[in-house]
Formats: structure tokens, sequence, C-alpha cells
């Protein structure tokens, strides 16, 4: 089964814990606020919007709902009000982007029969790089009637409180940046390159013998750079009026340009929650993720159990990373790590995985961690202070636990390694 049609078995873990995670910790100020979005705290929903750009089949955007119907009936209110809030909630809060028709016909009538009451979908690219500098419709959507790029159409929604996401992976890495380039930084290059020239140019003047001739060209050469050097500052001040500077970072070719897309339509300090291959907190992610965190605040990292895609037969192992959007990444504070390798499912022969009782606890302890009141563990979770080149995988920063070790995990380590040798060599592995 392919990574995108693993996306529509959505694990448990994102629909479960993720949209009842992110509430406020008195000695982590960066976690805040969106917790009560889903919590059964008494605060209005209706101004809590979540955006997921890799919908798939819609488990993430379902998941919310019920906790949304969830929270919203336990308040003490009126009958009449919960059913105005919930029936607000369901047309405004969920916001779901699939470039795939097939599951955004099977995400828009999952969300139908969920009781979604306006399903706020829409069929088209979620790539910066499709929507601010296409070759094609691919990133352009239809908004009352009209056919506009998708950014245009997620600013109609105002602010973007949350988003979470399970890209697809396994892209293309082959670098094609050379034949799409974002408008924008085309003319500034353009800019730059004339100022070159023209500076050049008035250099080389400069060490004529200087005839009325030659100051009247120098004169009119440095007119015309003024002219650039205006033009080029009009053109730096529009990307950074328009947080050009954080998409144009983006190419199209990494599970990490589907995190860059999902910040950029969050409000100023929006939390973004991502499910990645542990590559990309690892060393080969290291650049775009350091232009990432020039824009945006890593605030975690979690580990994830090893079959956490068992029943999407995709044995990518993987990591949730959590963001703070706009707020540049503050190398003075402390990023969480986890090692979250266990959370009380187990596999059972032709059922696929299965809650065995634990996940409520396991869950509880997992939030206690975060919040930073659970008990101390190096060999689980810890906080650290990261600087944006280093890695952010918390295998870099936790210690392993050798007396847990035995000679038969080594057995199996090397037994899995050795059929995934076979597998390659002989050309079966998916690819």
């Amino acid at each position: 089964m392919s990574t995108a049609t693993a996306r529509a078995y959505q694990p448990h873990f994102a629909g479960r814990f993720m949209p009842s995670r992110t509430r406020k910790s008195p000695q982590n100020k960066a976690f805040y606020g969106h917790r009560d979005t889903y919590s059964g705290k008494a605060h209005c929903i209706k101004d809590r919007v979540l955006l997921d750009i890799c919908c798939g089949t819609g488990a993430f955007l379902i998941s919310a709902l019920a906790r949304i119907k969830q929270n919203v009936w336990v308040q003490k209110i009126s009958e009449a009000d919960k059913v105005k809030k919930y029936a607000d909630a369901q047309a405004n809060s969920l916001i779901g982007v699939e470039n795939d028709p097939s599951m955004y016909a099977l995400a828009y009538a999952n969300m139908r029969f969920h009781g979604d009451g306006k399903s706020n979908l829409f069929n088209c690219s979620s790539l910066l790089i499709d929507s601010y500098a296409p070759v094609d419709d691919s990133g352009k959507t239809y908004l009352n009637e009209s056919k506009i790029p998708l950014h245009e159409a997620l600013q109609s929604f105002g602010d973007i409180d949350v988003a979470m996401i399970n890209p697809p992976y396994s892209l293309d890495k082959k670098d094609n940046s050379a034949s799409r380039e974002y408008p924008l930084i085309a003319k500034k290059n353009e800019l730059e390159d004339k100022l070159k020239r023209i500076s050049k140019q008035i250099r080389e003047l400069k060490k004529k013998e200087q005839t009325a001739s030659v100051i009247s060209e120098i004169a009119k050469s440095e007119k015309e750079k003024k002219a650039l050097d205006e033009a080029l500052a009009k053109c730096e001040a529009e990307l950074d009026a328009n947080r050009m500077r954080e998409v144009v970072i983006s190419k199209g070719q990494d599970e990490l340009d589907f995190v860059a897309s999902m910040l950029h339509y969050l409000k100023v300090g929006g939390i973004g929650i991502v499910i990645l291959p542990m590559s990309c907190a690892g060393n080969s992610g290291t650049k775009l993720r350091a232009e990432l965190l020039k824009h945006h605040t890593l605030l975690a990292c979690m580990t994830m159990p090893q079959n956490l895609f068992f029943d999407s037969h995709v044995g990518t192992a993987t990591c949730i990373m959590v963001f703070k959007a706009h707020i540049k990444h503050d190398e003075n504070k402390s990023t969480f790590f986890a090692r979250w390798q266990d959370d009380g499912f187990k596999v059972i022969p032709h059922n696929g995985r299965k809650d065995a009782g634990g996940w409520n606890a396991i869950k509880s302890t997992w939030i206690d961690q975060l919040d930073g009141t659970a008990a101390q563990d190096e060999y689980v979770w810890l906080k650290k202070k990261i600087k944006t080149s280093d890695e952010a995988l918390a295998e870099a920063y936790i210690k392993t636990d050798y007396s847990k070790l035995s000679d038969n995990d080594f057995e199996k380590v090397l037994k899995k390694y050795s059929l995934f040798k076979y597998m390659d060599e002989q050309g079966i592995l998916e690819g």
C-alpha cells in the first residue's frame, strides 16, 4: 500500500490524542490555549478554526468534530444553546484540503456522514509553490464559484488557530527548482543582477578621465542605480509584508514543504502538529528545517511507536513535531523531546492494532510530560535548548536504558536488517 493510500487510515494517536493536546502549562508557556478549543472547559468554540491541508479521507477533521460535540454537550448551557454552538462549530471550525480526487470525495462523504454542516473542503494542491508560483491550476480551488489560489481561499476564513497534518511520504526529492521560481523572488534576483552590473559600470567610469561626457554618464548611471535601489527596497518590503520569506523556502519536494505550507496558513502563534518520517527531524532534514525555524518555533518532537502505521502496511518510522507559527525559534528556550514508543496498542492477527486497555492512562501520562508535571525520566523525555541547525530527534538527546536491552533485541534488529537488505537487492521493496 502506498503512503498516499495509507493516509486514508490515520493512526489512532492522531485522531484521539492530538485534538486533546496543546493546553497551557505553568512551566512551558509555549503550549497555550488551544486545548481549550476541544476540552470540556466553557470556551467559545465558534471562534476556533482547525485546518488539515493533507486531509486524506478526513480522519483528523472527523475526530475534531466528535471532540467538539463532546465538549459542547458537557457545558452547562441550555439545550438550545448547545445545538446552536455545535451547529456554528460544524459550519465554521473545520477546513480540509486534499489533492487526490478520490480521497477528496471520500473525505466529503465522511464529513457529511458524520454530521458536518458545511464541509469546507478544497480539492487542490496545498503546497505553497503551487499556490504562489503556479505552472497550472493544481494549486487553485473554487470559492463562491470563483477559481482562486488556495492561499487566497484560506484567507477568507480569517485566523486559523490549529493545524494537524499527516503529509504523504516518499516524495520525489529531485531538484526541479530551476523550472519553478516564485515571481517575487525572480523579480528580486533580476533587480540584484542589474544593481551589480550598474555598480560595476559606475566603478569603471570613475576610473576613467573625468571628462564632461564621462561625468554625465556617471550621473545617468547613478540615477539608474538609485531607481533600482528603490525598486529592490520595495521588493524586500513586499517579501516581509506578505510573509513571503517563509513561503519561498518551499520547493514542493520534501515532507517539510507541507509543514511550511501548514504553518504559513496559521495565525501568529497558531499551533501546527504534524506526523513525519523521522528523517525530517534528523540530519537529512537539517537544511529545510533550519529555514523553517527562522520563521517558526519548534515546541516539541516525539518519537512514535514503530508499528504505528501497521494497519496501513507502511513501515516508515515516524515522529510528531509541534510548531508555533510565525514566531522565530528562540535558541534560549527549551524544546520538549520524548520517545513515546508504547501507546498501549497491540497487534492482533487479522485484526490490526487494537487498544489493549492502556491507552487512556498512557495518554494522561504523555500530557503530564508535555506539561512538565510528570516525574523526570531521562530515558523517556526531557526539555532541551537546541539551535536551528541541530537535530530535532528525541534520540539525539534522550539516554538509552541499556539495562532493558537483551541479546534477543540485537538478534531481532539484525534479522530485520538482513531481510531489508535482501528485499532491497531483489528489488521487491515498495517503491
